[in-house]
């Protein structure tokens, strides 16, 4: 069954609509599903039709007031509600924003409420990138490109002097490039986190080691580790930890938790990196004693633009790092979650399911 309605040409007009329309009844039960809505909210129309749309259909609905103002106000007086609603990955398989629209219309006389149901992710998409974009050309990318000419202009200064000091340009060398690498991992970060909010990723999965891939961005991170006076203790499990999973992105969390804790870690402390197999999948974790996770952030820090902490005295107050970790945790059906150590400081989990 397509439709409680009595079919017509103009039920069959709107099945083909490029918008979603979902009519209810005074009780607000379901009576006409169409094809656009069926595809975009991925419910079949078979086992829709007749339920209650905000009880059983759409629930997260309920907590935006339309079902207040369809209860309120159906056959008493004309409505039109409008809103822009986000729906959450746990609803649907990538979240997905939409423009709501409830208005009353009449059907032989009968009080009915219709839904008007538009896709705007890549709207909402281009809107949030361009965001993203100027926060990181305005301020957090401002840190790393003033760093990176300051040591431009101090190797100047010493291919200028009477004598070379090859330690000194060395040095500055490596500070640069240390700049010029986060600059990049910024617009990569922002390329990810745009891909993976809008579901456009393509599904590239497969089985690595991923204790081999945790050994190599610790090496990766020695230099900067030695300039800033910190380590990283990390006891490799012995044993293969492989998971199915797009090793890229697996990759790009585990780097930027490691230098999460690096920017935010207290100086002389030992980061600690841990990585295990569970019953439930793959854990790896990173411990700083930093100044740890402030609390008005605790519930934003893993939003694009929030760090969660104070500013560190080394690297970007900002940007996606933590962002992109919970996509990727997303992603694959895992998790990442916060905790306060005992001895203060911030410890990140990110779990991974099972190998396939």
């Amino acid at each position: 069954m397509d439709s409680i309605l009595e079919p017509s040409s103009l039920t069959a007009t709107i099945d083909e609509l490029p918008v979603g329309v979902v009519v209810l009844d005074a009780a607000g039960r379901v009576v006409f599903y169409n094809q656009y809505e069926e595809a975009l909210s991925g419910r079949p129309r078979r086992k829709v039709l007749g339920s209650n749309f905000f009880r059983e259909v759409a629930p997260c609905t309920r907590v935006t007031g339309l079902a207040e103002v369809f209860a309120q106000k159906i056959g008493n007086e004309p409505f039109h509600f409008e809103l822009d609603f986000r729906f959450p990955r746990k609803f649907v398989s990538n979240p997905c924003d939409v423009h709501l629209e409830l208005v009353s219309l009449a059907i032989d006389d009968v009080p009915h409420g219709a839904l008007l149901v538009q896709d705007v992710s890549s709207i909402r998409a281009v809107e949030r990138t361009k965001d993203l974009l100027s926060r990181l050309l305005s301020h957090d990318m401002r840190s790393p490109l003033t760093a990176a000419t300051a040591q431009i202009e101090l190797t100047l200064d010493d291919l200028e002097a009477p004598s070379i000091d090859r330690d000194s340009i060395e040095s500055n060398l490596r500070e640069t490039r240390h700049a010029l690498t986060r600059i990049q991992s910024m617009l990569e970060d922002l390329n990810d986190v745009t891909h993976l909010e809008t579901g456009s990723l393509p599904a590239l999965r497969v089985d690595f080691d991923l204790s081999l891939t945790i050994e190599r961005i610790i090496e990766e991170k020695g230099a900067v580790l030695r300039q800033q006076g910190k380590s990283i203790e990390y006891t490799p499990s012995g044993t293969p930890i492989t998971i199915h999973a797009n090793d890229r992105l697996v990759a790009r969390a585990v780097d930027n938790l490691i230098e999460n804790a690096i920017q935010h870690g207290a100086a002389a402390s030992a980061i600690q990196v841990r990585a295990r197999r569970e019953s439930n999948g793959a854990v790896f974790e990173v411990e700083d004693r930093g100044v740890g996770v402030s609390e008005n952030m605790l519930k934003r820090m893993f939003q694009p633009g929030h760090s969660g902490v104070s500013q560190p005295t080394h690297g970007p107050p900002r940007g996606l790092g933590l962002a992109l970790v919970k996509l990727v945790a997303d992603h694959h059906g895992g998790e990442v979650v916060h905790e306060v150590p005992a001895e203060g400081g911030a410890c990140f989990r990110l779990t991974l399911p099972n190998s396939d």
